[in-house]
C-alpha cells in the first residue's frame, strides 16, 4: 500500500473546498468534495489546467451512479488523510490491515462491484483505490494458497 505521509501540499490550491458535479453514464448527479476530487487524477488535472474555470458538472461516461457510489464511499475512509503519494518500490509497500474500514469496504464487495470499481479507478486514475484493490486481491491469492495447501475449502 503506498504511503499516506505527503510530501507535497494536501491538494492544490484550486482543489481546496471545492466541490463540483458528476454526472453518470445513466444520468444520475453526484455532489463531491475536494476530497473526492484529490483522489483522481483525471479530475484533479482538469482542474488544475483549467486554472479556476473548470466546469460545475463532469459526465462520467464510463461510470454508472452505482460504481460512483461505491467510489464515494471508498473516499470516506480516507477523508482526513494527507494526500496518497505511491510507494517508490516494493520495499517501501504499507498493506492496509484487513480490520481497516477501507479494507472492510473493499472485501465486502461482491465479484461484479469489485470488477467495475476496478475499472472505475483505472478510467479516473484513482490510485490509491487501485493500490488498495490490488492489495485485496493479493491478499485473497495468498488465503487460497493457504487454503489449497493445507486442503481447506474455501
Amino acid at each position: 500500500m503506498g504511503t499516506h505521509q505527503s510530501l507535497k501540499p494536501y491538494a492544490p490550491p484550486c482543489i481546496v473546498g471545492r466541490t463540483l458535479c458528476l454526472r453518470s453514464r445513466d444520468n444520475q448527479v453526484f455532489k463531491v468534495d475536494d476530497a473526492f476530487i484529490r483522489e483522481s487524477e483525471i479530475i484533479k488535472f482538469l482542474m488544475i489546467r483549467s486554472n479556476h474555470t473548470f466546469a460545475k458538472e463532469v459526465p462520467l461516461p464510463k461510470c454508472d451512479g452505482a460504481v460512483i457510489q461505491l467510489m464515494i464511499k471508498f473516499v470516506e475512509c480516507f477523508k482526513d488523510d494527507p494526500e496518497f503519494i505511491e510507494p517508490i518500490d516494493r520495499d517501501h509497500v504499507k498493506s492496509l490491515p484487513n480490520s481497516h474500514p477501507t479494507m472492510k469496504f473493499i472485501n465486502g464487495l461482491s465479484s461484479d462491484q469489485f470488477k467495475v470499481l476496478a475499472d472505475a479507478a483505472a478510467y479516473l486514475r484513482a490510485r490509491r483505490l487501485v493500490d488498495c484493490l490490488v492489495d485485496a486481491v493479493m491478499h485473497r491469492s495468498e488465503l487460497k494458497h493457504f487454503y489449497a495447501t493445507v486442503k481447506i475449502v474455501d
